[in-house]
């Protein structure tokens, strides 16, 4: 049974036909398919060759799909390198740590590196979602700051002297 309505014209009655078979149109727009890629499911040299193979794509979305997936590729490569961001950002605050002493300030400061971590990290992808920053600027952004800053709280921080008692 096909319906069909005409909400343009008020006070019309809907005409219903039968028919004994229905033909559906199906398009073989490649674009259709793209859209449909779980990205999270495609490994790695899979995902790049989709990528490089859809980059010059005309159909409507593949430009905003095409960036997603960049960013998908960079947060793959980039998570392993999170790992020594995260212990070189911890290296300078446990150097602070005076033995025997509280580690509550530590502890704060850790907390409040990792909130400025993940708020930037935020951020970049905020400018890369309005296509300010490309998605590698945005994903490769923070660990190297971070590192950076690591770095130089690594060269400035020496454990305080005990106290000798």
């Amino acid at each position: 049974m096909i319906s069909q309505y005409f909400p343009d014209e008020t006070g019309r009655a809907p005409v219903s036909r039968k028919e004994s078979e229905l033909f559906l149109e199906l398009t073989n727009d490649p674009g259709l398919i793209f859209e449909e890629i779980d990205n999270e499911s495609l490994p790695l040299p899979d995902l790049v060759e989709h990528i490089s193979n859809h980059r010059n794509s005309e159909y409507s979305g593949t430009r905003h799909r095409i960036r997603a997936l960049e960013h998908v590729v960079h947060e793959r490569l980039a998570d392993p390198w999170l790992v020594v961001v995260m212990t070189l950002l911890a290296m300078p605050i446990a150097l602070r740590v005076q033995p025997g002493r509280s580690l509550g300030p530590a502890a704060f400061t850790a907390i409040a590196v990792m909130a400025a971590f993940f708020f930037t990290q935020s951020i970049f992808e905020l400018l890369a979602a309005r296509h300010i920053l490309t998605p590698t600027q945005a994903v490769w952004s923070t660990p190297l700051i971070f590192m950076a800053l690591a770095v130089l709280g690594l060269r400035s921080g020496q454990r305080p002297p005990s106290a000798s008692r």
